[in-house]
């Protein structure tokens, strides 16, 4: 089994398309939100005239966004969504369509603290 990569970013990230935050700018003892995504697999969507559809991956349910690989226009929080078009995407065409599925967390907060030798770290801010 492939191992899964837990990939995190800035929270403010998720709807810029050229974010200008650099951990150089940070303050000890700033605070800022995360996010993580993992991918949860890829598969071969068919879409039928009908709007009915069929998929041979049966992704985990804890998947929370569905997208066609690099088209972030067609991101969709269900299968259902992307095939027809609710929320942020337009309504797939009949056909086969790659997709993959990935798990985004909530905003997890992080505190930035510099030790005595100057090495920055991020801790986890817990309620």
């Amino acid at each position: 089994m492939e191992e899964t990569v837990r990939k995190w970013c800035p929270a403010e990230w998720l709807d810029q398309l050229a974010p200008k935050w650099r951990v150089a700018d940070m303050l000890p003892g700033q605070e800022i939100e995360f996010v993580w995504h993992e991918p949860r697999g890829a598969a071969v969507l068919v879409v039928r005239a009908d709007r009915s559809w069929s998929c041979p991956v049966v992704f985990d349910a804890d998947t929370t966004h569905f997208w066609l690989p690099y088209d972030p226009g067609s991101l969709a929080g269900s299968i259902s969504e992307l095939v027809n078009g609710d929320g942020l995407c337009a309504p797939l065409p009949p056909g086969e369509h790659e997709i993959e599925g990935y798990v985004w967390s909530e905003p997890v907060r992080f505190r930035v603290e510099v030790a005595e030798s100057g090495a920055a770290r991020f801790v986890e801010v817990r309620s």
